[in-house]
């Protein structure tokens, strides 16, 4: 569960913009949720209500408690928004979020890892 702040500007056939998301992740693997931010650039093509994009950006995953830490990556990945009405576009999102510095504060890592997440957002213009 998470949200997403960011900006668009549509160039005529063409849209651009940038965002910033934040998601609590629960997982079972390492047997403790967390969360991840991401800061996302994202460029498209404008086919009236269908939009199909591109994504690339930065990610920190932020692990509780002093035995986990933090870890910097990077991801990028494809999707596709449907105008529902003038304000209101739903759509999906294809990411994978790779890192490679996952070190845990008691001297563990560094870990390698990927993830890949299919989104399901909304988003309302304002």
């Amino acid at each position: 569960m998470g949200g997403q702040v960011g900006y668009l500007y549509d160039f005529g056939s063409i849209i651009a913009g940038g965002e910033l998301s934040y998601s609590q992740v629960p997982d079972d693997f390492w047997a403790s949720d967390h969360s991840v931010a991401r800061l996302k650039g994202r460029v498209g093509y404008d086919a009236g209500i269908f939009q199909p994009y591109v994504v690339a950006g930065a990610s920190q995953w932020m692990y509780p408690g002093a035995t986990y830490g933090t870890a910097n990556g990077y991801l990028y990945g494809l999707g596709g928004e449907i105008a529902v009405t003038d304000n209101v576009r739903v759509g999906l999102e294809y990411i994978v979020d790779g890192n490679n510095s996952l070190t845990w504060s008691g001297g563990m890592g560094p870990y390698d890892f990927e993830t890949h997440e299919i989104t399901l957002r909304v988003s309302m213009s304002f």
